[in-house]
C-alpha cells in the first residue's frame, strides 16, 4: 500500500484539508508521506517493518526516484516483502515493470532486489492475511486512501482486481554490480543511486535526523497511538528490534500524569528501556519524572501493567547494554554524542489493584514530549 505518488485533484479545485472519505487530502498527504521523510533522514529504522522504501528508475529518464509503501507480508526467512500499489496505475509500477528495482531499504536492512508481480490469487491470500493480523491498520489506511470497505471477500477480491501487487527479495549475486543496469542499457543507474545514498557513507552509519524531525515525529507517534486508542503505534520487541509501550509517570513539579512512548525490549519479566531522549544533550523528563517518582504504568500490546522503574548499575547495565547493542549497530556512536551517560532504565513489574481504570482516567492527559 504505497503512499507516494497520489493523483492531483481535477483542474481548478483545491485540495481539502482532510479528505479521508474520498481521497486525500493535504493533512492526509503529510501523513503519508512522512515515511519517505523518515528514511530520507536516516530515521527508517524507526518504522521497523511497517514500511518500506525502495528506489526505482524512471522508463524515459533513466533517473533513480524514491517511494515508500506500506509492507503488507515480510518473510524472515527469505526476507521477502510485499506491497501494493495504492492506485490503479502509478509511475513506479509502470517502471518496475520497464525494469528492475535498484534499491530496497526495510528498517534497519537494506539489499539489491529482484521483484515479481503476484497474481491476483496470490494478491487475494495476502490480503486476507494482512486483514487477519492488522485489522485496525488496514480499517486507517483504507479511509485514508479511499479504498471503501475490505472487511468482505468479494470487496477484497475486487479491489485486488483492480491494483498490482508485488514482493521484493534480495537478488541472486551476479558477477558484475553493473550487471542490471547494463540490461537497462544505461551503466550510469546504479552509479548514479550509489553516489547519492553512500556519499560520505563513513560518518552516515552514526549521523541523526535534525532535532526538528525527532521531536515531530514524536508528535506524530503519539497522536496515532492515542486517536486509535492504542490499536495502532505499540508493538511487541521482537529477536533483532525493539518493541514500543506508552509510559505513564507522575510529572515531578505538577503530580500530574504525563504520557511518553519508548522503545524497549524484555528481560525476563523486565521491561528495559534507555533515557536517551532522541540522542539529545539534555535528560528526557520521563526518567527525571521517574527518579523523583518510580512507581509507574506501562501499556504494551499485551495491555497495560504496574511497574516501578531503577537504574541499571555495573554488570548488569553491561549486559543490558550490550543487548541493546545487537539490536542497534549505531549504540556507542550515538551514546557518544551525549555529555552524560545514557541510563539503561529496568521497569519491573509490582503488585497492586487492577490498571485499566486508573489507565484509562490518565489516557486523555498532557504528555511529555521525551
Amino acid at each position: 500500500m504505497t503512499t507516494t505518488p497520489v493523483p492531483p485533484p481535477p483542474v481548478g479545485q483545491r485540495r481539502p484539508l482532510l479528505g479521508l472519505r474520498r481521497r486525500p487530502g493535504r493533512l492526509a498527504l503529510m501523513f503519508m508521506r512522512m515515511p519517505l521523510r523518515a528514511y530520507r533522514h536516516d530515521a527508517g529504522w524507526m518504522l521497523g517493518h511497517t514500511f518500506m522504501e525502495f528506489t526505482h528508475v524512471g522508463r524515459k529518464t533513466g533517473q533513480p526516484h524514491d517511494a515508500v509503501a506500506m509492507v503488507l507480508r515480510h518473510d524472515e526467512a527469505t526476507r521477502e516483502t510485499v506491497i501494493c500499489a495504492a492506485w490503479t496505475e502509478t509511475d513506479w509500477d509502470r517502471n518496475l515493470r520497464a525494469g528492475p528495482a535498484t534499491r530496497v531499504q526495510l528498517g534497519r536492512d537494506s539489499f539489491t532486489p529482484e521483484h515479481r508481480f503476484l497474481t491476483k490469487g496470490e494478491a487475494f491470500d495476502v490480503t486476507l492475511q494482512f486483514r487477519r493480523e492488522h485489522p485496525h491498520r488496514l480499517h486507517l489506511i483504507t479511509r485514508i486512501l479511499g479504498w471503501g470497505d475490505l472487511r468482505e471477500d468479494d470487496a477484497v477480491r475486487e479491489f485486488v482486481r483492480a491494483h498490482p501487487f508485488i514482493a521484493f527479495r534480495p537478488a541472486a549475486p551476479e558477477p558484475s554490480a553493473l550487471a542490471s543496469s547494463v540490461r537497462m542499457g544505461d551503466d550510469r543507474v546504479v552509479a548514479r543511486t550509489r553516489d547519492r545514498r553512500t556519499a560520505g557513507a563513513g560518518n552516515r552509519r552514526a549521523s541523526l535526523p535534525p532535532r526538528w524531525f525527532v521531536v515531530a515525529f514524536w508528535h506524530g507517534h503519539r497522536a496515532l497511538v492515542r486517536l486509535t486508542r492504542g490499536r495502532l503505534g505499540l508493538w511487541r520487541p521482537k529477536p533483532d528490534g525493539w518493541g514500543t509501550l506508552r509510559l505513564t509517570t507522575t510529572g515531578r513539579r505538577t503530580g500530574r500524569p504525563r504520557q511518553v512512548l519508548v522503545g524497549y525490549f524484555e528481560d525476563g519479566r523486565d521491561l528495559v528501556t534507555m533515557a536517551m531522549n532522541g540522542w539529545g544533550v539534555a535528560e528526557p523528563s520521563w526518567w527525571l519524572n521517574l527518579q523523583a517518582h518510580p512507581d509507574a504504568i506501562v501499556e504494551t500490546r499485551d495491555g497495560p501493567r504496574r511497574v516501578r522503574a531503577r537504574s541499571a548499575a555495573g554488570a548488569e547495565r553491561e549486559r543490558l547494554w550490550s543487548r541493546w547493542a545487537e539490536i542497534d549497530k549505531n549504540l556507542d556512536a550515538y551514546a557518544a554524542r551525549r555529555p552524560t551517560e545514557t541510563a539503561v532504565v529496568v521497569l519491573e513489574p509490582r503488585g497492586g489493584p487492577e490498571v485499566a481504570a486508573e489507565h484509562a482516567a490518565t489516557d486523555d492527559t498532557a504528555a511529555d514530549t521525551t
